[in-house]
């Protein structure tokens, strides 16, 4: 599904092109366009817009929900109704998913669970991933849920993948009270939309056995999937800043947005809608995180930090697993890798992870000197078996002399795997037998490791920060 704020500047496109399609974009039933004043169309950005900057004043100043002033209290109540009405047609996911956080919090409105949960649930249908988790997360704690229709949990353990896309449209309408199986299969959903705390759910799920049967393997891919965890376009959104930043300030003013609306494929009209819209702080300029809502990237009650502190603790998660070659194949290295990633990052709020990961680095440290000593090192092949002495030469006769780089030690077959310098992105397996050290040659490039998620990660020269 398309994002709240994409889909609000195409709304506000409208008086350019065709109602009707441009409808139609957005994802509406064609039985709901029926219900929908098109004069009105472009309402339910205006009230996601106005609600949004009201929401940032209650963040950021004394003002809280309860002591509006008569202004603030007018405008909240214009942007609820025009959500509120459109938050009862289908398509409008993103109105959804935030009405359902204003019931869950109280933000303006009165808490109501189960409100909140009927508007995740509407959006979730369309696999909207940020409702999809609040839903797992409904079924999982038993908040906001409304009576059971399906006598309580699905006999979810004989179904495979087949299964589970066929009677999809079933389970997502069934009303099953609180059951973990039921919350895994929602995680699940939003996990499909790479949501980075339902890729950490999942994970958790299959490796602690809740709503399903304890899979390290399954649990590994999610974690993997988490750490390689990124924003959607987040680098084509940080290089268009960029080029829009003419004055080199970080910021962006209305008049460079304007002067850049070629850039966001728009007009100048619709640069300014658009820069106006993105000001939630009021302040004449856009920052960088304001941009980022172009893309849906941040609602307020979503803060960018939780993408980071979640793929953190993937990145602890999966590291215990290669670290004792539960549900992956062992490595020291790259558990070490990610030990180092947890310990280098600044923010002061995983203090606690940091301090853990320090603790698991000097311990590899002396597991990999003992075990496996030339991993992320320079080798080189320097010894032939002398049972093939005069024999006709065999492949690793042919690689005497030949030196790379140890990336990593194959702890079920006891074997080095080896990049050589003479076929880089190539692997091969030899016994420590048949390496020895070697210095680094003046000029030399190391190479780097790279797991199979995408993720970058240390230097392979096995050097330790």
């Amino acid at each position: 599904p398309r994002s709240g704020p994409a889909q609000a500047e195409d709304a506000s496109a409208m008086a350019d092109g065709d109602p009707d399609d441009e409808m139609n974009e957005l994802g509406m039933d064609e039985e709901d366009l029926d219900k929908v004043d098109l004069s009105k169309s472009v309402d339910w950005a205006h009230g996601l817009d106005k609600f949004q900057k009201i929401q940032h004043q209650v963040k950021t100043t004394d003002m809280t929900w309860k002591t509006m002033d008569p202004e603030t209290q007018a405008n909240f109540d214009d942007a609820l109704a025009h959500m509120t009405e459109m938050g009862e047609i289908s398509g409008h996911v993103d109105v959804q998913c935030v009405l359902g956080c204003m019931y869950a919090f109280g933000e303006g409105v009165e808490k109501d669970p189960e409100k909140a949960f009927t508007y995740w649930k509407k959006a979730a249908m369309h696999d909207h991933g940020e409702s999809a988790f609040n839903v797992a997360i409904c079924y999982r704690d038993g908040k906001g849920l409304p009576p059971a229709t399906t006598g309580g949990i699905i006999d979810w353990f004989s179904c495979n993948m087949v299964d589970f896309h066929a009677d999809a449209e079933e389970w997502k309408a069934a009303e099953n009270g609180q059951c973990e199986e039921t919350a895994l299969r929602w995680f699940k959903v939003a996990a499909e939309q790479n949501h980075v705390l339902a890729l950490l759910a999942c994970g958790a799920a299959y490796y602690h056995g809740h709503g399903c049967y304890m899979n390290t393997e399954r649990a590994a891919e999610y974690y993997m999937r988490a750490v390689a965890k990124k924003p959607e376009n987040i680098d084509k959104m940080e290089k268009l800043f960029e080029k829009l930043d003419v004055n080199h300030d970080g910021v962006l003013t209305k008049q460079e947005v304007i002067d850049g609306h070629e850039l966001l494929n728009t007009t100048a009209e619709g640069a300014t809608r658009l820069f106006d819209r993105l000001d939630i702080d009021l302040d004449g300029e856009l920052s960088l995180k304001e941009f980022f809502r172009k893309q849906g990237y941040r609602f307020d009650h979503i803060a960018m930090e939780t993408t980071s502190h979640a793929v953190l603790k993937a990145s602890v998660n999966l590291a215990t697993l290669y670290r004792h070659g539960d549900g992956v194949p062992k490595s020291l290295f790259k558990a070490r890798a990610l030990f180092l990633e947890v310990a280098a990052n600044e923010d002061e709020k995983h203090a606690v992870a940091k301090a853990g990961a320090r603790i698991a680095i000097a311990e590899l440290n002396a597991e990999i000197e003992e075990t496996c000593p030339m991993v992320g090192r320079r080798v080189a092949v320097s010894a032939v078996d002398p049972r093939k002495a005069g024999l006709k030469d065999s492949p690793i006769m042919a690689l005497q002399g030949h030196q790379g780089i140890a990336q990593d030690f194959c702890f079920k077959s006891q074997k080095y795997i080896v990049e050589f310098d003479l076929v880089p992105g190539q692997l091969a397996k030899l016994y420590p037998k048949y390496l020895e050290l070697t210095d680094h040659k003046e000029g030399d490039v190391v190479q780097t490791t790279f797991f199979s998620t995408g993720h970058h990660h240390i230097s392979a020269s096995g050097d330790i920060a």
